[in-house]
Order: structure tokens, then sequence, then C-alpha cells
């Protein structure tokens, strides 16, 4: 009778065990790319014209747009580096789930006294920077130079191993490009039938 009373408490602890462990180190790994990405960018003073190169014909207007690979390559591992080291910080937390959280009653959530569950993460960071055009006005466009982190975390929790992905996307840089303005404008909509 112990051992199926165990055995219906740990199947209704184990998904709430899960998901709050998800959401913590979720939260917490999140925390961590934007702090990695916000020193990595403070440190190194990156502007927009050290990354991205703008040529432009005689009368001024944009040709061309090449990227500093070299530079974008180094702040890439840079940032990946920092955000390595902050989630290796994180690498063992405690979780208390209240027991009324087990009953399945909404009311008694949140009550009673906390059942610890550690766990441990191991986290492999990924990288990559990605364009971004947007129209920002008559012949404008907004170019933004996006950087995508997304980190595989593996957590190890009582009774198992679960896997999980945080994707995190930051603007390392932006700038508006300004086109020749038309003497004339017409916006044309298709109209129903």
């Amino acid at each position: 009778m112990a051992l199926l009373l165990i055995q219906a408490v740990e199947a209704g602890v184990q998904p709430l065990i899960k998901t709050l462990a998800e959401t913590a180190v979720r939260n917490a790994v999140t925390a961590a790319i934007d702090g990695a990405v916000e020193n990595a960018l403070a440190e190194g003073d990156i502007s927009y014209d050290e990354i991205i190169h703008i040529k432009t014909d005689s009368s001024g207007y944009v040709t061309a747009m090449t990227a500093d690979t070299l530079r974008l390559n180094r702040l890439r591992t840079d940032i990946l580096g920092r955000v390595m080291d902050r989630v290796e910080s994180l690498d063992s937390r405690e979780l208390e789930i209240p027991l009324g959280n087990l009953t399945g009653f909404s009311w008694l959530s949140g009550w009673g006294p906390g059942l610890q569950v550690e766990i441990l993460s191991v986290a492999a960071p990924d990288a990559a920077f990605h364009n971004v055009f947007l129209s920002a006005g008559i012949n404008q466009t907004l170019h933004r130079v996006m950087l995508e982190v997304s980190v595989k975390v593996s957590l190890l929790l009582p009774g198992g191993v679960e896997e999980t992905v945080v994707d995190a996307q930051v603007c390392a840089a932006e700038t508006v490009i300004v086109g020749q303005v038309p003497g004339a404008y017409l916006e044309l909509s298709e109209s129903a039938p």
C-alpha cells in the first residue's frame, strides 16, 4: 500500500517538477544570455560602422553592404564564452514545490511545506548573426544585425533527464538606410471582387 502511495505521489509530482525546472532554468539562461551580450557589446564598444561597411556611388546612394566577418566572428566567440561562463555558474539549483501544489486542488496551490528538488543543468550554447531589413518609411530601410543565441540545456532531474532549448535574439547593431525619395508616391491596394 505504501509503495502504491509513493508511486502515485511520484506520478503526480514528476510533471510538475519538470515544468517548474524548465521554467526556472529558461528564466536563468535567458538572463545569462542577455547579460553576456550586453557586457560584450558594451566592453567591445561595437558600432554599426565597425561591423557593416556601406559602399555608395558618386551620388551618395547605397550600392553595396559588406560585413566585417572577422569582427563578427570575434564578437560571436566572445559572447559564446561569456554565455557559457554564466550558464555554468547556474549549474546546480534548488526548487521548492509547496505540497499543496501536488494535491491537484487549485485552492491549495502554494500552501504547505516545500518539497526540495535539486536540478543540475548541462548546457551547450550556439550563436549566429543574421540580417533583418524592415521598411522604415518612403524609400527608407531599417537594417538590423541580429544575434540569435541558442542554448541547449539538459536538466538532470530526479527520475530522468529532460532537454530544453532556450533561444534569445539580440540586436547587435542597426541603422536606417535612406534612398532617393521619389517625386510622387502611389500605393495601390487590392480590392475584393
